[in-house]
């Protein structure tokens, strides 16, 4: 009996200890599963606030054009059969570029070279018998009808030799029209014509730009209309001439905003020795319209704004010090911290956009590159 409740006793102290070992399981896990993890340390690129000049600016696009640009265009009716140039042809100012057969012309020239032969003999023997019957009349020998009829043919055939002379002087005229020179020096472009074709007059022809100059025509905003001036200087550059940066001064500005898209249309005039810039390009242009010679910048990429105020992490013992800061001009690539940084200050440029203040942080690389 003795033995028995011992067994008895044995197997209720087992029950109690797997009881009990499984609230103690339970507890643990449930202490473990509240715990608060530490939280990860966050990479983040840093560069240093720098002392030095910069230039606030505009930044657009446009499009090249030539200082001068003319469409040659026929003055006169007739065949093409002297095409002196191709795409792509500089011409010398003077130079001829197109002459239409003349054969039609001189002939109606000659024409009218006869009639006023004619009407000059005509008009000739008006005046010797109109001065015969004037002499006539003076002894009362013809009447005062004969005399008056002998004048007015007189004045008939002078008016035709005046007709005539005219006319030829309208030949002459469209002569000289048959050959089409080069106002300018430049470049030949948009040739729509080739040999043997008949020209009219107002015809387009051909295209001719002189690119020893250019203009870069751009569009600005009625926002950013007032920071632009006349000779502001202007950079710009082109996809055909990668790395290459062109310089020029603003030449012209629009008095008038285009209702369609209210900007205001303005142009930078650029010198190109080289005639490397072609009309039609198309530009990048960067107009600087204030500058600063010292100043404390930074990449643009450290402004972070929280609750619409500008912020920088500055980055001290390993954490991220969320900081005020007043900015000033801006570039396309930095910004002026005018106030709340100071130089050599080193800051977050990348790996910031979720950080909080005093969080924990390491230098590394854009990328996560340490």
């Amino acid at each position: 009996m003795n033995n028995k409740k011992l067994v008895w006793a044995g197997v209720a102290l087992l029950v109690l200890a797997v009881i009990g070992w499984r609230i103690y399981g339970n507890y643990a896990k449930a202490n473990a599963n509240t715990a608060k993890p530490g939280k990860a340390v966050t990479t983040v690129e840093v560069k240093k606030a720098v002392l030095g000049p910069i230039a606030a600016s505009i930044s657009t696009t446009g499009t090249v054009q030539g200082i001068q640009e003319a469409t040659i265009a026929a003055k006169t009716s007739g065949r093409i059969q002297f095409l002196g140039v191709s795409d792509g042809t500089f011409v010398s100012a003077g130079q001829t570029l197109v002459e239409l057969e003349t054969a039609e012309i001189r002939a109606q020239i000659d024409q009218s070279l006869a009639n006023r032969n004619q009407a000059l003999a005509n008009r000739d023997n008006a005046r010797v018998n109109a001065d015969r019957l004037n002499n006539l009349f003076k002894e009362d020998a013809a009447a005062r009808q004969q005399l008056d009829n002998a004048n007015t043919q007189y004045y008939v055939y002078d008016a035709q030799v005046a007709q005539a002379s005219a006319t030829i002087n309208l030949y002459q005229s469209q002569l000289a029209n048959t050959v089409l020179t080069a106002p300018f020096s430049g470049y030949i472009f948009n040739k729509r014509v080739v040999l043997g074709d008949m020209a009219s007059p107002n015809m387009p022809l051909m295209t001719l730009v002189d690119t020893s100059k250019v203009k870069v025509e751009i569009s600005v905003g009625e926002s950013d209309i007032a920071k632009l001036a006349i000779g502001q200087t202007a950079t710009f550059t082109v996809d055909a001439y990668p790395g290459q940066t062109f310089a020029g001064i603003v030449s012209e500005i629009s008095p008038a905003a285009d209702l369609k898209n209210r900007t205001f249309k303005a142009w930078i005039l650029c010198d190109t020795p080289d005639q490397k810039l072609r009309s039609g390009m198309f530009a990048r242009v960067n107009l600087s319209y204030k500058q600063i010679d010292q100043a404390v910048k930074v990449p643009k990429d450290a402004l972070i704004i929280r609750d619409q105020k500008p912020f920088v992490f500055v980055i001290q013992d390993g954490a991220a010090k969320l900081t005020p800061v007043v900015t000033g001009l801006e570039s396309d690539t930095e910004i002026e911290i005018s106030s709340g940084l100071a130089p050599e200050t080193p800051v977050s440029v990348w790996g910031h956009e979720s950080l909080n203040d005093n969080d924990k942080v390491a230098s590394g690389k854009r990328g996560g590159d340490k």
